[in-house]
């Protein structure tokens, strides 16, 4: 059996604690952790998993998964207004949930 390592990302939830872990050179493959340790071992849970069932990526992903210097950064950028929200007419029917 051959070993590889990969790089993980964790992302720290300021609001709702614990961190989100994300693999990425394979983005589909994301997973959350209580803290450190805990997002570590669920992403290589996650990531096992994922290797054992088929899928639409391979192990040729992985050739390249692993990067020993990681740059960390933050931008600001402007945002668009949002557009106002639609109110709807009298004469529009309200959407349903059909059974």
């Amino acid at each position: 059996m051959v070993k590889k390592k990969v790089t993980v990302v964790m992302l720290h939830d300021d609001a709702a604690g614990g961190y989100s872990v994300f693999i990425p050179t394979i983005p589909r493959l994301a997973t959350v952790g209580e803290n450190v340790e805990h997002g570590l071992a669920m992403a290589k849970e996650c990531l096992e998993i994922s290797l054992q069932e088929p899928g639409d990526w391979d192990y040729f992903e992985l050739d390249n998964a692993y990067s020993e210097h990681i740059v960390v950064g933050s931008i600001e950028v402007e945002l668009p207004e949002r557009p106002a929200a639609k109110v709807a007419d009298k004469d529009e029917p309200a959407l349903t949930l059909e059974e």
